[in-house]
């Protein structure tokens, strides 16, 4: 029987272009390292930390695959998994792979993100995580089947290293999971959830760390 999916805020920005997104990573990431900058320092500081940054080289990476053009798609997932031995890189079609801007990925190695993911803004997602979709579907259903059967992460959710969130779940904003969790439920706005327990908001401290507040909000 399929879980019934609660509703979730999910900020997706249709109207911002590659270089928008780019930029929106670019600020969430150095936003949530505890830097303060103003637009115009953050700027001129862009292309060396660019040079040098494993995590924004592979955003933008990402977002080459979201926004390229198609022909660009399978050389992406290929630089990928050569550099960073990941695979975030099917944005074509109806299971299609959806982010929103302010993605991050503080260390990014074996990060899979399959088709049908629907990610909100600022997310982060961490090391070897895999997200997506299940196989409780038939092989020739099509690509609805495939998006039907995959995750949605909420604005400002993160994912722990070494979890897996496969299947039809939904993870609310500002939700976490943590280290080594294999997720079989959906996670409610603001919880934990760990190896053993689910702690919900209110039952828990919540994330204290350094986040980036989205577009729109005063950074």
């Amino acid at each position: 029987m399929a879980l019934e999916r609660p509703e979730i805020e999910l900020t997706i920005r249709e109207d911002l272009g590659f270089f928008g997104l780019v930029w929106s990573d670019y600020r969430a990431a150095t936003y949530n390292s505890g830097r303060r900058e103003s637009p115009l320092a953050a700027a001129l500081a862009f292309l060396p930390r660019m040079l040098f940054n494993p995590s924004l080289q592979f955003a933008f990476l990402v977002r080459l695959g979201q926004k390229g053009p198609g022909i660009l798609m399978y050389p992406v997932r290929w630089l990928q998994v050569i550099l960073f031995s990941s695979e975030v890189w099917w944005f074509r079609g109806d299971s299609a792979i959806v982010i929103g801007p302010g993605i991050t990925f503080p260390h990014p190695i074996n990060v899979l993100v399959g088709p049908g993911t629907v990610i909100g803004e600022g997310v982060m997602i961490y090391n070897n995580t895999q997200i997506g979709a299940d196989r409780s579907y038939e092989v020739g259903q099509g690509e609805e089947a495939v998006a039907a059967r995959a995750t949605n992460l909420g604005d400002r959710s993160i994912v722990y290293a070494y979890s897996v969130v496969q299947g039809p779940f939904n993870i609310g904003e500002d939700a976490v999971v943590g280290l080594r969790v294999v997720v079989d439920d959906h996670i409610p706005r603001g919880a934990l959830r760990t190896q053993k327990h689910l702690r919900k908001a209110g039952e828990w401290s919540g994330n204290t760390g350094s986040r980036w507040p989205g577009l729109g909000r005063a950074e």
